[in-house]
């Protein structure tokens, strides 16, 4: 319907700004306090999956780094078995192909805490991942 089109779009609008404002150094406790609500309300799985696309198509790197940080922070708090791993393991490759060090640097961050909670399933591929 196109109600449900527009609000489906609102929601874009809200993620992309909140992912935006994460690397913006007044802005990011209340954007990360946001996500935070918001996948408290829904579900991880249901904010990464908004997250993950708004930060890999920025072109700012401190974006990206600052969202895999948040997301860091958040998946120990929610548990790796609330997301679907294949997704955020595609999106911790790109990553880690960076040119950006602290990209990199948070990339590696969160495949490491993928690994300590899957286990050697975990792989950079994302073949073996849950």
């Amino acid at each position: 319907t196109p109600f449900m089109l527009l609000f489906l779009y609102h929601i874009l609008i809200i993620f992309i700004a909140l992912v935006e404002k994460l690397a913006d150094i007044k802005l990011k406790k209340p954007s990360s306090e946001t996500l935070e609500s918001m996948a408290e309300s829904s579900s991880l799985q249901f904010v990464f999956s908004h997250v993950i696309p708004s930060a890999e198509g920025h072109k700012n790197p401190k974006v990206q780094s600052e969202a895999l940080a948040w997301m860091e922070t958040v998946l120990p708090q929610f548990g790796i078995a609330s997301i679907k791993s294949r997704d955020l393991v595609a999106f911790l490759k790109s990553s880690l192909e960076s040119s950006n060090v602290a990209v990199r640097k948070g990339a590696t961050a969160v495949f490491v805490l993928l690994r300590i909670h899957i286990g050697p399933g975990a792989t950079i591929e994302g073949e073996n991942a849950n």
